[in-house]
């Protein structure tokens, strides 16, 4: 059974579902049938990661992803970055991503956009340093300023 699928079926129970922390919280829990509580057990870090996403009430980022949750990995022509990158469900996956394009794992892809936002510029440096093997572990807006003393008409 799908992520989606096991959604569907605790939607239809009356289950609501939760996230506190890294903890998955599901009520009421008495309601969960036997052979859901297997498959709730086994998707529980995917369940963790589409609630997070939509909390953070992104649509474009929660079809995202859908998408990866269900084929292992989304290709996509970055705008901003002007670059390719791969989206991808696990490490396992991104060993099926073409050469060429640079890899974020979905935990990477939930750090970089739920919550704040973060500007442009920062996320281009972030990609720079992927191309170069980096890995995303927590996301802070970067401003850059001159140092002070600097002529600011040079």
């Amino acid at each position: 059974m799908n992520t989606d699928t096991l959604i569907r079926e605790l939607v239809a129970l009356g289950i609501s579902m939760s996230v506190n922390g890294e903890r998955l919280e599901l009520r009421p829990g008495s309601m969960v049938p036997e052979d859901l509580q297997s498959e709730v057990r086994r998707c529980k870090s995917d369940l963790i990661d589409r609630l997070k996403i939509q909390h953070s009430g992104d649509s474009e980022l929660s079809e995202l992803v859908s998408q990866v949750s269900e084929y292992g990995y989304v290709l996509l022509w970055s705008v901003v970055l002007r670059d390719a990158v791969a989206f991808v469900r696990s490490n396992e996956d991104a060993n099926s991503v073409p050469r060429g394009f640079i890899i974020y794992t979905l935990d990477e892809l939930i750090s970089l956009f739920n919550g704040d936002q973060i500007n442009e510029g920062s996320l281009r440096l972030i990609h720079q340093a992927k191309k170069f093997g980096s890995q995303i572990t927590d996301v802070q807006d970067v401003t850059f300023r001159k140092p002070s003393g600097e002529n600011e008409h040079e």
